[in-house]
């Protein structure tokens, strides 16, 4: 285009944080694969406790289970 190319000079590779560099993208997927598995079991897990919990706190509610009251009524009558 007729202008004189200009480069600049190319960085220090002091400022390249070389610690992650040999983590391919491979090795970050199955980090990745991992952590949503270690998520999954305990978010399972957590259901699994709370649907005890909650079922025993059902058990414990149904202490005196509903009972039909004309059939009460038919067996004894005014003598309750």
């Amino acid at each position: 285009m007729g202008q004189e190319m200009k480069f600049e000079k190319p960085s220090e590779p002091t400022d390249i944080i070389w610690e992650n560099r040999h983590f391919t993208a491979k090795n970050y997927f199955f980090r990745e694969l991992f952590a949503y598995l270690i998520i999954g079991v305990l978010l399972f897990g957590s259901l699994i406790g709370i649907y005890a919990i909650s079922a025993y706190s059902a058990k414990l509610a149904a202490v005196f289970p509903p009972t039909n009251c004309d059939g009460i009524e038919a067996a004894y009558g005014d003598k309750l």
